[in-house]
C-alpha cells in the first residue's frame, strides 16, 4: 500500500507538472499571438502616417517656396504672383503623434528588443518633429502674425466678407493679405529678419519631416520581415 500511495503521488505531481507546462506554453503563445496582432496593427498605423507625413512635406515644401519667393520680390528678383497663397503667412500648421499617442504605453508588451527600441526611437523622432512644427506655429503667432497687424497687411474687410462661407475653405480662396501694404516692408531690416526666421523654422520642420518618414520606413520594414516569420 505505500508503495502504491507513493505511485500515486508521484503521477500526481507529474499530471500537476504536465498541466503548468501546458498552461505555461499556453500563455507564451497567447502572448506570442498578442504580440504579432500588435505588430500588424502598428505596421499598418505607421503605413498610415508614412501618408499623413508625406502631405505634411508637400506643405512645408509649399511653405518654402512662398517665402522664397516673397524674399525674391523683396531683391527684385520675383514680382507679384496671384497664383501664390499669400495667406500663407497667417496660416497654423495642426500637427498630431498619432504612434506615440496610441503605443506609448504598448512598450512593455513588447519582448522583441529590436522592435522595442525601433518603437522608442521612432517616438523620439516623432516627438522632436513635433516641437519643431511647434516652433513653426509659435514664430507664426507670437510674431509674424502681430507683424501684420501692427503694419496693417491684414484686410479687415475680407474677414467680414459675404463669401465667407466656411472659415477653413475661406482661408484658400479669400486673400486677408494687403499686397500693397505687404510690399511697403520689403528692404526693411524687420521684416527680412522675418523671413529669415520663418524659412529657418520652416525648413527646420521639413529636416525633422524628412527624418521621420526615414524612420517610419525602415520601421515598416522591420516589422514586414518579423510578421513574415510568423
Amino acid at each position: 500500500y505505500l508503495i502504491y500511495a507513493i505511485g500515486e503521488i508521484v503521477l500526481v505531481v507529474i499530471g500537476i507538472m504536465i498541466a503548468l507546462q501546458v498552461n505555461n506554453w499556453n500563455q507564451t503563445r497567447k502572448q506570442l499571438d498578442n504580440e504579432v496582432q500588435l505588430y500588424s496593427k502598428l505596421y499598418n498605423d505607421l503605413n498610415s502616417e508614412y501618408l499623413n507625413i508625406e502631405t505634411e512635406f508637400r506643405q512645408f515644401s509649399a511653405y518654402s517656396k512662398f517665402f522664397s519667393h516673397i524674399y525674391n520680390e523683396t531683391t527684385g528678383e520675383a514680382e507679384y504672383n496671384n497664383q501664390l497663397q499669400y495667406n500663407f503667412f497667417v496660416w497654423f500648421h495642426r500637427h498630431e503623434m498619432f504612434i506615440k499617442e496610441k503605443y506609448s504605453e504598448e512598450l512593455n508588451n513588447i519582448t522583441n528588443d529590436n522592435i522595442h527600441q525601433r518603437l522608442k526611437s521612432f517616438i523620439s523622432v516623432e516627438m522632436e518633429t513635433n516641437v519643431a512644427i511647434n516652433l513653426w506655429n509659435e514664430y507664426q503667432l507670437k510674431e509674424v502674425r502681430p507683424y501684420l497687424n501692427r503694419q496693417g497687411i491684414n484686410k479687415t474687410k475680407a474677414m467680414f466678407s459675404k463669401e465667407l462661407d466656411g472659415f477653413a475653405s475661406a482661408v484658400s480662396n479669400i486673400d486677408f493679405i494687403e499686397y500693397s501694404k505687404l510690399k511697403e516692408q520689403y528692404g526693411s531690416l524687420e521684416f527680412d529678419q522675418l523671413l529669415f526666421t520663418i524659412q529657418f523654422q520652416t525648413n527646420w520642420a521639413i529636416q525633422n519631416i524628412v527624418w521621420l518618414n526615414e524612420n517610419n520606413l525602415r520601421f515598416q520594414d522591420v516589422l514586414k520581415k518579423e510578421l513574415e516569420l510568423h
